[in-house]
């Protein structure tokens, strides 16, 4: 499998788990990532951050899957975010991205293929529904 095609299908993945949900309601409605990303802990782990508006009172969640092909192959890696009560207004996220394959690879400085899921929950409980997923390149610096 090439590494497009590994990153398409990890894709394709986080897209699947947000959308078995529930039906769609229009709880997040902006979701925003950073071009940048920081390299930390000598290359075992990538901080990704970014920008959502959720409804108020809901809880944001957010999912990451990150690729990169470096000179070994392939690196792909999953991550989240704590979780934040929305407030209503655009709020900052960070996500702590870390390598799941292979095991014994590091992330390197450079572009990136990044997708991120955000989700939004009733804060009293009940089925997550809504969600917005974005798909773009960042630089791991």
């Amino acid at each position: 499998m090439t590494s497009k095609s590994r990153y398409i299908t990890a894709s394709c993945v986080v897209v699947g788990l947000l959308l078995s949900g529930g039906a769609l309601m229009a709880a997040v409605d902006f979701l925003g990532v950073d071009v940048k990303a920081t390299l930390l802990n000598d290359g075992a782990t990538v901080i990704v951050t970014g920008q959502a508006r959720c409804t108020q009172g809901d809880t944001l969640n957010i999912a990451t899957i990150l690729s990169q092909t470096v000179k070994q192959g392939s690196l792909i890696g999953t991550g989240s975010s704590d979780t934040d009560v929305c407030t209503g207004q655009l709020q900052t996220w960070t996500a702590t991205t870390t390598l799941i394959y292979p095991a014994n690879g590091l992330w390197k400085k450079g572009p990136a293929g990044l997708t991120v899921g955000a989700s939004s929950c009733p804060s009293g409980g009940g089925s997550c529904s809504d969600q917005q997923v974005v798909t773009t390149k960042v630089h791991i610096q």
